[in-house]
């Protein structure tokens, strides 16, 4: 038996070759992936976003210039033409006729173009203009261009929607379209409300007087200054209830011409027999201006002059007709409703003891059985230099001067009260009819250059006071207060003046 060799026994070791990593081939191929993918990307044709909804329709265009007339069918009136014409623009036919050229200019302008919001419907044997409030009787614009093309608007209802929103058709089209452009506020006006209408422009500082005669009368005239009531009574007026008069007059606008003054007219609008007269009584003025070119002045002097307005009847719940200057007007109640609304009770002096201090050259005061009588003097202050004493922007300085008989006393407590009895107010009206009896209870008399002024105090009941004003009483005020300030402008006397 053969045996075998120790080496020939031994077994042969196997070396385990390890395997390539497969990492680099893996971002070599993501890298390619992604090249392609780029280059398939930018080298392909963009596809475009779908078109946008345009947010309206044109249905007209074109320029002013080409318009050669434009046809108006208003609601509530009659067909008229707007032309242009060297000067501007006239209505056919009727050259004199005042039109109001900034309307005129307007209505141009805006039929300039046509367009909708969007499409409605179209007209067929299921519905008709009808439908949509599209009538003979509909707001129509026409316009008549250069070229000979003729291009009608018809209107229709307007909608109740969040913003305005109003049906129309063109001629020669089956579509209803709505638009959300208000042409019949610029275009749909009647021959006569585009009739000029008067400005009524003057400051209302330069009234002098009002005059209300009709259904009611009242007179209201400045006097040296002050204002006051002489018809349907003498009394003095409140100065805050009058300058409001004043505001409301400096504001005041016709809204509508309407009419010629003629007979037939003034019967047919309640103004034969006006329920109104208001005539407003102008001072003297003088206008001045100055010429935009050389810069040279140059004042017309205005005389004094009387405004009247005529009040008619009323109409719609919100106006009234009125007659200006032999024409008539309409006038609506909120630029000119106060002018039928003055009443004297309405501008009576609720506040008896009413001028500033500076006013007074006088005031004599009694209370039960004493009485206090003082002279004011308005002295401009001079300086130990013997200068006028002026403040810081030139103003000259003034002191206040107060005696009793020929005792100077110190103002102070005279000031005091005096502002106090400045703040008096009536706290009702009396009774219609009512006329004072007896004795006052106290008085102040008021003295001012060029007037004189009585208020007296009467016993009414035991809390309040009747206020006679120059032998009218019209209120009742409370007792207490009045006493107060009777007392204090009397004790006023007994403080001598002290350098």
């Amino acid at each position: 038996m053969s045996s075998t060799s120790a080496g020939d026994c031994k077994m042969q070791s196997i070396e385990k070759k390890p395997r390539k990593k497969a990492t680099g081939w893996v971002i070599a191929l993501l890298m390619l992936a992604l090249i392609l993918a780029g280059f398939l990307f930018f080298s392909k044709e963009k596809i475009p976003p779908p078109p946008k909804k345009p947010d309206f329709i044109t249905l007209f265009q074109t320029e002013e210039d080409t318009i050669l007339a434009l046809t108006i069918n208003p609601t509530g009136g009659e067909t008229y033409t707007l032309i242009k014409t060297e000067d501007g623009y006239a209505i056919k036919g009727r050259d004199s006729f005042p039109l109001n050229q900034d309307l005129a200019a307007s209505m141009f302008d805006m039929v300039r173009l046509i367009r909708a919001s969007e499409r409605i419907a179209v007209i067929d044997q299921a519905n008709s203009p009808e439908d949509f409030g599209i009538t003979q009787d509909s707001l129509t614009i026409t316009l008549r261009l250069k070229n000979g093309q003729q291009v009608t608007t018809r209107f229709g209802y307007p909608l109740n929607l969040e913003s305005y929103s109003q049906y129309l058709m063109m001629d020669g089209d089956t579509t209803v379209y709505l638009t959300s452009d208000n042409y019949p506020d610029v275009c749909d006006f009647t021959d006569l409300q585009l009739h000029t209408v008067p400005g009524i422009n003057f400051t209302p500082d330069l009234v002098d007087a009002i005059h209300v005669t009709g259904e009611r009368e009242l007179s209201l005239e400045r006097v040296n200054d002050f204002w006051q009531l002489t018809k349907p009574y003498t009394y003095p007026a409140q100065p805050s209830k009058v300058q409001s008069v004043l505001e409301k007059i400096g504001k005041m606008r016709l809204a509508a011409y309407e009419a010629e003054g003629t007979e037939a007219n003034l019967a047919k609008y309640g103004l034969a027999s006006p329920r109104f007269v208001v005539c407003l009584k102008m001072a003297e003025s003088v206008i001045s201006s100055a010429d935009r070119q050389t810069g040279e002045q140059s004042s017309v002097r205005i005389p004094a002059h009387e405004q009247v307005f005529q009040i008619g009847r009323s109409f719609d719940g919100i106006g009234f007709y009125c007659l200006y200057e032999h024409k008539i007007y309409k006038a609506t109640m909120l630029s000119m409703g106060f002018l039928e609304n003055l009443t004297s009770d309405d501008l009576a002096l609720t506040t008896p003891v009413h001028l500033s201090i500076n006013a007074l050259t006088g005031l004599d005061v009694a209370y039960e059985n004493r009485q206090a009588s003082f002279t004011l003097e308005i002295v401009e202050q001079v300086a130990k230099n013997n200068q006028l004493v002026v403040d810081e922007h030139g103003r000259i300085q003034y002191d206040l001067w107060l005696f009793a008989g020929d005792r100077r006393l110190d103002p102070a407590p005279f000031v005091a009260a005096y502002t106090q009895a400045t703040k008096l107010s009536a706290s009702a009206n009396l009774p219609e009819g009512y006329q004072a009896a007896g004795k006052p209870l106290g008085s102040v008399s008021l003295s001012f250059e060029g007037g004189h002024m009585e208020v007296e105090f009467f016993p009414y009941d035991a809390l309040t006071l009747s206020v006679q004003i120059n032998g009218k009483a019209l209120h009742m005020i409370d007792k207490e207060s009045v006493q107060i300030v009777l007392n204090q402008l009397i004790k006023a006397a007994d403080n001598p003046f002290v350098r």
